[in-house]
């Protein structure tokens, strides 16, 4: 069985040194798309002392773990930190407010406005 160099190569310098061509069966990326070696800002860096991640989790609320990792986000959250400079749009709840078959308001809770799926 071959052994897949290519994964213990970082950077397009090594690539180019060890003679290496694109793979036909998986096709991946051009060179010039490949960065141009390591990138430590995306690296875990540690720090002395730990600090309580700075993420977000998927209810709203800040995430009690706790890291020791440079960009102050924990394992589950360094996606976050690029994710940071746009803000999420914030979308707001109503109620569908169309009349129902015994005349009353439907009550049912819809985003953005608009009406519930029973009433579009």
């Amino acid at each position: 069985m071959v052994e897949n160099v290519s994964k213990k190569l970082s950077g397009v310098a090594e690539i180019k040194a060890a003679k290496l061509t694109p793979c036909k069966i998986c096709k991946p990326p051009p060179i010039h798309q490949l960065k141009k070696g390591n990138n430590f800002a995306d690296k875990s860096v540690g720090k002395a002392s730990t600090v309580r991640c700075k993420g977000t989790t998927q209810k709203g609320t800040r995430c009690k773990h706790f890291t020791k990792l440079a960009n102050g986000y924990c394992f589950q959250h360094t996606k976050q930190e690029n994710s940071r400079a746009t803000a999420p749009k914030k979308s707001t709840t109503s109620i569908c407010g169309a009349r129902t078959k015994s005349g009353k308001l439907c009550r049912r809770k819809v985003k953005n406005g608009g009406f519930c799926y029973q009433h579009k």
